[in-house]
């Protein structure tokens, strides 16, 4: 289990939290809210990538400014938002740095670029790869890094990916989810986090403002205040539902303002 207990992080003039949640094993967690909430720099705090101004944050009951980047290495695995990789680094290399804290593990590496598609490309340089080529190689490696009891952090790790191979990513995460790890990765697809996530948390303005269930979150009421845009849902062909924004034509001034601002 991963939880934080009044968690706050402060700079550049902006707060994020007292924030208290927590992700159990076998749950996939997703994070949404508009764009500068702070969704990057709680998932940076709880992958351990920043300290925290106040407050504490758990990996099963030890607090994680008290332990090293090895003795977590597979128990707590990130994926930030901006991966940083040289240009001449080959997949394969970037796959083995997931390995570098816990050692080598070649059935590990052809696993995680072969459930990526990147096995035909794996002495490819990043730099000659597209951008979402390159996003598979950074989950590849955190595939390669990850225990079936790890804990995932990713910031928006499907952005870059075209539907295909974003519905595989997901796909995988619910495999690990199943085996007994735990995952929370911030989103902007409502719709495809509505219908894999199992829990949400909506953060807006450096506050979460409610979690919970995913479908008890994620509900059109609770979305149009924190994005000023009206959802709604939408039935599928084979019955099931999809929460989608609404059409612009059904979706007035007032919706598209966000809580606070003037109408003016």
């Amino acid at each position: 289990m991963l939880r934080c207990e009044g968690l706050q992080h402060h700079y550049a003039g902006f707060t994020l939290g007292p924030v208290d949640v927590t992700i159990d094993r076998g749950r996939l967690a997703v994070l949404v809210g508009p764009n500068a909430s702070g969704k990057t720099t709680l998932l940076n705090l709880l992958a351990g990538l920043k300290s925290p101004s106040m407050g504490s944050i758990c990996l099963d009951g030890v607090n994680l400014s008290n332990t090293g980047r090895r003795e977590r290495a597979g128990k707590l695995v990130a994926l930030p938002q901006r991966p940083w990789a040289g240009e001449g680094m080959t997949v394969i290399e970037l796959v083995r740095l997931g390995r570098l804290q816990l050692g080598r593990d070649d059935e590990a590496i052809e696993s995680a670029l072969d459930q990526m598609g990147l096995l035909t490309h794996q002495s490819t340089p990043l730099g000659a790869l597209s951008i979402g080529q390159r996003q598979r190689a950074h989950f590849a490696r955190v595939l390669a890094q990850a225990e079936p009891k790890s804990m995932l952090v990713l910031d928006e790790p499907t952005a870059p990916l075209d539907p295909v191979w974003a519905q595989r990513a997901w796909a995988v995460l619910r495999e690990h989810v199943a085996s007994g790890g735990g995952a929370v990765l911030a989103v902007h697809d409502i719709a495809i986090a509505s219908a894999m996530a199992d829990d949400a948390w909506m953060l807006h303005e450096g506050q979460v403002r409610c979690s919970g269930v995913a479908s008890e979150v994620l509900a059109p009421d609770a979305l149009c205040e924190a994005f000023g845009q009206r959802y709604e849902w939408a039935i599928r062909s084979d019955g099931s539902r999809w929460l989608v924004p609404a059409p612009c034509s059904e979706t007035s001034d007032a919706h598209l303002k966000r809580p606070g601002q003037s109408s003016e």
